[in-house]
């Protein structure tokens, strides 16, 4: 409730015209976040360097082409954005210092920071804060949907920008502290083109030394940047390490400094180690279950079986034994979960599996041989589709399910892909989308519903453009969403995404499973990690006692 009422409040600030001063930088308590191990000295100490193990390396460091929000953690050395959240979430100013909101809500003038340079030496100003929105926009990159709100932008001096709006945008300064709205160099990119992709420039504070393709990617210390004092560390260093098994061992053996999603056995045996650091926090995020809704697929298209396949799982079961009753939540909320504006807690599937038998066989699907449902002499077979190690818990949550399934009369086949050919699967279009359940993670990154329920959950949102992997479409949700998004009061707002949520609920467009309890674990000598509830762990200001 406390990080609901300050999602409220800084929204208030934000109607109220003024945005707070610029920002003191506030380690650690991360976003409410409990930290196990040794206390850290008093200063922060600098030099030396930190090495990362990560399941997923980006695809791209041209930031404004990440298909994926959740695939930010290497660009954000690089890149920054004109807003940011600070340790408790709220909206705070970046590179933008200040912003008035005038005309009813339909105009936004940000003043920017001063004396802020790109790190091929060009100036941030307002043009180059102009380039980069409106490259976003013209190229309608990924997430440009979020900001489509904006009508022009005037540049008013060097220091100021404003932005021309075609409705209230309430959500619009939380969306701009997303990473694939961050700002990069136009010179830049004007130099390399598509090659900005390995070739980034932005503002922060690291710069790419080396990138080794599925194995590192090394930043080294911005000497120019911004910040007086930072960064802490030298260099920051990513491994790509797909296995979580190995991602602990690596850890263990003292090859790197932070582990990112190990496996709650793990994490708690490290807890209680004091030559590791624990910290945890609540996530805007669920691990949750697409079911491929296309009517081309034939069988998931019927909502009594989606809704059958909700009421066969014992999340409850899940959350104990997978992530051992601490690492995971069952969720109460389709795609929201507490602290996001909007979130409406409409309950979950209760674990019936008779009820789940019953609505089988309210859409045909009756006793068979072997066990098996089927209709039209047709068994019921479905096809799982997963990454194995990306994130805790994935190759077990696919096969409690399908244990779960096969006691209601289900098949389900689980294919594990490499994770390359998992993110290219993801992203098909429905005639090209081979599969009826996808076993994934989604978080509502900017804080606010509109970002679930426009790129999740639209007509709109098909993939390749968005992120509705279920090819899901009731056009009485797109009319509330129309209406939420022109919508000139939070409270109105409020009423219509909580709608939209029972909708949702009642549809079961995807298997909603649990809230996401973020971990991450490091040497005791690391401090300064953050965990955002958006899903990302920035290391930008971390540091490591000397002799590391």
């Amino acid at each position: 409730m406390r990080l609901r009422l300050v999602a409220l409040m800084a929204l208030a600030v934000l109607l109220a015209g003024i945005a707070p001063g610029p920002p003191e930088i506030r380690r650690p308590n991360f976003w409410g976040g409990v930290a196990t191990g040794a206390p850290a000295p008093a200063q922060p100490q600098r030099g030396g360097r930190l090495v990362i193990a990560m399941s997923v390396e980006t695809s791209t460091l041209d930031v404004h082409a990440l298909p994926h929000s959740w695939i930010v953690e290497a660009n954000q050395y690089i890149y920054e954005t004109l807003t940011d959240r600070d340790d408790q979430g709220r909206v705070i100013p970046w590179l933008a210092r200040s912003w008035r909101v005038t005309n009813s809500g339909k105009t936004v003038t940000l003043n920017l920071q001063p004396g802020v340079k790109f790190s091929d030496g060009t100036p941030f100003n307002a043009e180059a804060a102009k380039w980069n929105l409106e490259r976003k926009l013209k190229e309608k990159l990924p997430f440009h949907d979020l900001i489509t709100s904006i009508d022009s932008i005037d540049v008013v001096n060097d220091m100021t920008l404003r932005l021309n709006l075609k409705h209230p945008a309430l959500h619009l300064m939380a969306t701009l502290s997303l990473k694939p709205l961050a700002m990069m160099s136009p010179t830049a990119f004007r130099k390399y083109g598509k090659d900005i992709a390995v070739n980034p420039v932005g503002t922060g504070p690291f710069t790419l030394a080396e990138w080794r393709k599925g194995q590192f990617l090394r930043f080294k210390r911005n000497p120019d940047y911004w910040r007086p004092g930072l960064p802490y560390v030298d260099e920051i260093v990513l491994r790509t390490i797909p296995d979580i098994a190995v991602r602990a061992q690596a850890l263990e053996a003292g090859e790197v400094d932070i582990a990112l999603h190990l496996s709650e056995v793990d994490i708690q045996r490290m807890q209680s180690n004091p030559k590791y650091r624990v910290t945890s926090a609540p996530a805007w995020g669920q691990y949750y279950m697409p079911m491929n809704n296309h009517e081309r697929r034939g069988i998931l298209n019927d909502r009594r079986v989606r809704q059958a396949i909700n009421h066969a799982i014992d999340r409850k079961a899940m959350v104990d034994t997978i992530f051992l009753g601490v690492g995971a939540r069952v969720s109460d909320a389709p795609g929201l979960t507490s602290g996001i504006f909007g979130y409406a807690p409409v309950g979950t599937y209760s674990y019936d599996p008779a009820r789940a038998r019953a609505l089988l066989a309210e859409a045909g699907w009756r006793p068979g041989p072997g066990g098996l449902v089927e209709r039209d002499g047709r068994a019921l077979r479905l096809r799982l589709v997963t990454r194995r190690g990306a994130v805790k818990g994935d190759i077990q949550i696919a096969e409690t399910l399908q244990a779960q399934l096969k006691a209601i009369g289900i098949d389900l086949r689980i294919d594990v892909l490499e994770g390359a050919i998992f993110l290219r699967t993801v992203t098909q279009p429905p005639e090209r989308a081979d599969y009826d359940i996808l076993n994934l993670t989604v978080g509502t990154f900017n804080g606010d519903a509109d970002y679930l329920f426009n790129l999740l959950l639209s007509c709109k949102a098909w993939p390749p453009a968005r992120f509705n992997r279920m090819f899901y479409c009731n056009p009485q949700l797109d009319q509330i969403l129309e209406k939420a998004n022109v919508a000139t009061d939070n409270p109105t707002r409020l009423g219509l995404y909580q709608e939209m949520a029972r909708i949702v609920h009642r549809d079961a467009p995807f298997i909603i499973l649990f809230d996401i309890v973020y971990s991450v674990v490091m040497q005791a000598s690391v401090h300064g990690v953050e965990i955002h509830r958006a899903g990302n762990f920035p290391a930008r200001f971390a540091w490591t006692e000397k002799g590391r």
